[in-house]
């Protein structure tokens, strides 16, 4: 009989399971208990894949050989790897019951207690297979993935860095490298993902990690390539799909990101997949499907988020529906009254919107008297109060206070607006190397110059801005042109269509609510592709001039643009547009006039009752279309009782992240088996 197992034992090692199957089964014919025949058809038919039968063969060697611990061992890591968790405790208890410091039945104890999160226990299990192999790779890689878990990183460090001595094997890289990157050092991780890609190049895992960690690196068409690879290898890797959409958002291509973000719905349809694509919409500048997605959220998941009814409000504004985004921010802060991002965001959509300064500042004050360590926001939210109140002293004051990327010129605008020169003239001066982009600060020092305050302040920006305006038709075609003017012009008059928002420089006139140009209507679609061709044309005729306006023009900006209904004796003063990097002005609807009567004026100062040096007048007709500088002054001139003036207003900007957005890639690390 030891010469048939002997033979079983050889043909296992050799790989050849449907043989031992075969010549054991004759073993048990003769003896349907034999200990060494059961245990090896047992593990014979695991190895073939038929698992069912593997079980079967385990149970009947423990009942005919109850003290012996083997097949409580390996049915406890059948169990173990399906999932069955209690099952294979049970089992494995046994078997150290029976066997005590065995290695396999401890290690394999730990796992399942790791796999039930419960770490204090699978530690002190993994540690004490330590003790009895302090070269145990199985144990030292785990202790690694527990204190991962666990966010010890330093600790998790420590243990791959000793398993990688006893014994290297990818997955510990793997796992190393996504340590690394919680401990920032980015570069110590590619380095041991690159060293995997070149051994196993088409490794799920590594790919997904090394386009994480590219991502942390901000290389993103590095990110996109190994990702892409993933998601083609691995089509439904949920972690590979969402970094992917990560790089192609990052690498400027959020259309592109959006068909993998509703691939990830359809895999996994929970609130964050929702979320994340209502945020890429938004940066796509998708409001209406934004709205949608957040609506959805709202309405069919319970422990929504505040951020989501800001966004959602946002998101409102932006189509002009600005008693909608009201009504949203009411609701949520019914839900959270004392959420922060919920006071302080309403406050500033209550100062931007509607001018009611008294509830903005009654949220923001509460804000304030809460006992929280960041008050930044609010503090912001509170200078813009004092502002528009003209306490210019007071927001001088809470600017200060504020960490706002903006905040310094913010106090340089308070400045201008409380006419104090040389304050103004001081503030730019400390700003001259801070941020040589800045609309704001360059029409501030082409407004100081122009006075004579100071002579060549700080404006790298734009020197010139006269020397920058571009008027055209905005169809060369006259038909053609006076029929989408037409199609605009009634558009604004559609009932109920367009609501309107407040306008501090507008007398006698009405500016409209949020984007036009999202609207998902045809003649504003067309108008869209009209404007690029003319910004296009706009960057072609000057992109030999040597400034920073032409030179860092955005080639992935974004357009937004409002209606200017302006009557009797209307006009609008002097102002930039701070946020925008190119303005422009389309003409709708243009009363005859005196000369000049209702023309924009260009100038190099933003105060009226100065002796301008320089400026610049444009009589327009109904279908031009005018480009400027945004930092560039302008002002549109009176125009007579009993007419009416009708434009459109833009901005094409720069792209800035308008919404809280969760940017996080996902790192994997790989429990072993």
């Amino acid at each position: 009989m030891d010469k048939k197992i002997n033979e079983l034992v050889k043909l296992f090692e050799e790989k050849k399971y449907i043989s031992v199957i075969e010549k054991a089964e004759g073993i048990l014919q003769e003896d349907k208990k034999h200990k060494h025949a059961n245990n090896i058809i047992a593990a014979a038919y695991e190895k073939a894949g038929n698992e069912a039968d593997a079980i079967k063969y385990f149970n009947l060697l423990i009942e005919y050989h109850p003290n012996h611990f083997p097949p409580y061992l390996n049915l406890g890591i059948i169990y173990r790897k399906n999932g069955e968790t209690g099952k294979a405790i049970e089992l494995l208890e046994k078997a150290n019951n029976l066997n005590k410091n065995n290695e396999s039945i401890i290690s394999n104890l730990a796992e399942c207690f790791f796999q039930l999160n419960d770490y204090v226990k699978a530690e002190d299990l993994f540690l004490k297979t330590i003790d009895i192999n302090p070269l145990s790779l199985s144990a030292m890689y785990n202790l690694g993935n527990i204190n991962f878990s666990k966010n010890d990183f330093e600790k998790a460090e420590k243990y791959y860095e000793t398993a990688m001595e006893i014994g290297i094997h990818p997955q510990i890289l793997i796992n190393l490298a996504a340590v690394k990157q919680k401990l920032g050092k980015i570069k110590q991780g590619l380095v041991l993902l690159e060293d995997v890609k070149k051994k196993e190049p088409d490794n799920i895992n590594m790919l997904n990690n090394l386009g994480s960690l590219y991502l942390e690196n901000n290389d993103f068409d590095k990110a996109e390539e190994v990702l892409e690879k993933a998601v083609k290898l691995s089509p439904n890797m949920l972690e590979a799909i969402r970094n992917l959409a990560i790089a192609m958002i990052e690498n400027n291509k959020p259309k592109e990101a959006i068909k993998y973000q509703e691939k990830i719905i359809k895999l996994v349809d929970n609130m964050q997949s929702h979320e994340e694509l209502a945020q890429t919409y938004m940066l796509c500048d998708y409001p209406y499907k934004a709205i949608e997605c957040y609506q959805n959220i709202i309405n069919n998941y319970e422990g929504v988020k505040p951020i989501v009814y800001v966004n959602l409000a946002e998101c409102l504004l932006l189509t002009g529906k600005k008693d909608d985004s009201k009504t949203v921010m009411e609701k949520a802060l019914k839900l959270y009254p004392d959420e922060p991002i919920v006071l302080t965001q309403y406050a500033k959509q209550l100062i931007s919107n509607t001018s009611d300064a008294t509830k903005a500042e009654k949220l923001t004050e509460k804000v304030l008297e809460m006992d929280i360590d960041d008050k930044s926001e609010a503090y912001y939210i509170k200078a813009l109060i004092c502002r528009f109140k003209s306490e210019f002293d007071e927001a001088i004051k809470y600017f200060k206070l504020s960490t706002a990327e903006t905040k310094y010129e913010d106090i340089a605008w308070s400045y201008y607006l409380k006419d104090d020169l040389k304050e103004l003239s001081n503030e730019i001066t400390g700003l001259t190397n801070k941020n040589k982009e800045s609309r704001l600060i360059s029409a501030l020092a082409t407004h100081l110059d122009e006075l004579k305050v100071k002579e060549n302040n700080y404006n790298d920006f734009c020197p010139d801005p006269l020397n920058f305006i571009y008027s055209s038709k905005l169809l060369k075609d006259k038909k053609q042109c006076d029929v989408i003017i037409d199609e605009l012009n009634n558009f604004y008059y559609k009932e109920g269509s367009i609501e309107t928002r407040h306008q501090a420089y507008l007398t006698n006139g009405t500016q409209t609510a949020g984007d036009l140009l999202s609207f998902d209507d045809e003649v504003i679609i067309r108008l869209n592709n009209l404007i690029d061709g003319h910004i296009n044309n706009y960057i072609s005729d000057f992109k030999d001039k040597e400034n920073i306006f032409i030179s860092k023009f955005p080639t992935n900006g974004v357009k937004s643009g409002w209606y200017i209904l302006t009557e009797s004796e209307g006009y609008l003063g002097p102002h930039i547009h701070e946020n925008g990097w190119l303005s422009g002005v389309i003409y709708i609807d243009i009363p005859k006039r005196k000369k000049n009567e209702g023309s924009i004026v260009f100038t190099l100062s933003g105060k009226t009752d100065k002796k301008y040096k320089k400026s610049e007048v444009i009589d327009v007709t109904n279908g031009d279309i005018v480009l400027f500088p945004s930092s560039l002054w302008h002002r549109v001139n009176p125009i007579s009782k009993k007419t009416k003036r009708l434009i459109i207003a833009f901005d094409y900007q720069p792209r800035t992240q308008r919404f809280m957005f969760n940017r996080k890639s996902n790192i994997e690390i790989k429990s072993n088996d």
